[in-house]
């Protein structure tokens, strides 16, 4: 896919805590296999009745072509940065996340996202630049 023809819709960064590879899943219409982080990762944005379409380095980058994944290293900012969204998961919920989860679900509020409406664009865009000014 190339990011002039088709641009990125939504970018997905996860967490990296098991590089082994022991996941399988249809992407394109093409069987993949994936290490299992990555798996858990796109679960909570799968729709049964819609197509969705995700940036994630593991799929779109050919790790074993260090040529091309070079190539694509240098462009990983601008693929985050003109995503309309960018989707962060953070690894599957462990005990003593709770009170994480409650401050991200807060700020996600103050951005527009309902994580039960799996709405994520900002209601109010000026909100967008008020939240940035005040995490700085």
């Amino acid at each position: 896919m190339s990011l002039y023809e088709d641009p990125i819709t939504d970018g997905l960064s996860y967490i990296w805590r098991n590089l082994i590879v022991t996941q399988t899943m249809v992407c394109n219409d093409v069987e993949a296999r994936t290490t299992s982080d990555l798996y858990d990762a796109l679960n909570p944005f799968r729709k049964e009745d819609q197509e969705v379409v995700l940036w994630a380095d593991q799929l779109c980058i050919n790790e074993s072509d260090v040529q091309e994944r070079s190539q694509q290293v240098r462009i990983m900012g601008y693929v985050y940065k003109y995503s309309q969204i960018c989707l962060a998961f953070l690894g599957r919920e462990i005990e003593g996340d709770a009170l994480t989860m409650e401050f991200m679900n807060d700020i996600g509020k103050r951005w527009g996202y309902d994580q039960h409406e799996a709405t994520y664009y900002p209601k109010d865009p000026a909100s967008v630049d008020t939240l940035d000014k005040e995490v700085r």
